[in-house]
């Protein structure tokens, strides 16, 4: 196995000790983050191979100065008060130095609801905007302030396959395969709607993917990447408003 950097070879590993990649993601110019299938993390460049002490990942978000971290429902589930994991999400710098927990302002608020797993996310600027298995609400949770907001979503968030979006409107597609959905949340009016899949299938399908293997997966320019097992594009949403 070798792994590429900007066309690189940044480093090879044998057929027995490749470590098995769940999931890779630009870090910076020249380097990745990678979360492992044993539940780590690292950051990866042509020179160095840095573990992160970040818990056992299940998702990774990243800002310009923050790494977000969603954890598992096994592992919340199983968590105890002080662990990582405990926390639902945590939020760290780009060093891997822990700065808060959601649970931390939870207390704060007195918040009384039950959100054991980040399902989707996006950041937009150093926000992170999220929804969370199981309480249907959309969550834009600042590290700054070390505060939250959310607003209520009148269908079934746990259903939402990937979310991305800006600091103004965020889309969502729902379901894990055909026939999908589509939903806009308007984050300053605070409102949600499901919206007509059929225009986007249609222009999927004109491009020539292949519905029955299409997968889609955030971008980090608040487009959306879809991909079969031929191509890739990036769907972008215009006149949200």
């Amino acid at each position: 196995m070798t792994l590429f950097l900007n066309d690189l070879r940044c480093r090879s590993w044998s057929r027995e000790d490749h470590p098995l990649v769940h999931a890779i993601r630009w870090f910076s110019e020249h380097q990745v983050i990678a979360w492992l299938v044993e539940f780590q993390a690292a950051v990866i460049s042509p020179d160095n191979w840095h573990l992160l002490s970040i818990g056992r990942p299940e998702r990774i978000l990243l800002s310009k100065n923050h790494i977000f971290v969603g954890y598992g429902d096994e592992s919340t589930i199983g968590a105890r008060p002080g662990e990582l994991e405990f926390n639902v999400v945590a939020v760290f710098s780009r060093d891997g130095e822990f700065q808060f927990g959601l649970r931390d302002i939870f207390s704060k608020d007195n918040y009384k609801g039950t959100i054991i797993e980040l399902n989707a996310g996006y950041t937009s600027g150093e926000r992170m905007i999220f929804n969370a298995y199981s309480a249907n609400y959309l969550w834009r949770l600042d590290p700054r302030s070390k505060s939250y907001k959310r607003f209520h979503v009148p269908f079934e968030t746990a259903l939402i396959e990937v979310l991305s979006g800006d600091d103004k409107h965020a889309v969502a597609i729902l379901k894990y395969c055909a026939p999908f959905e589509f939903a806009v949340f308007d984050l300053a009016l605070e409102t949600s709607a499901k919206q007509d899949f059929a225009p986007i299938e249609t222009a999927l399908i004109d491009a020539g993917f292949a519905m029955s293997e299409i997968k889609f997966q955030p971008n980090s320019t608040g487009r959306i990447i879809v991909s079969d097992t031929k191509q890739a594009a990036l769907l972008e949403f215009c006149d949200l408003a």
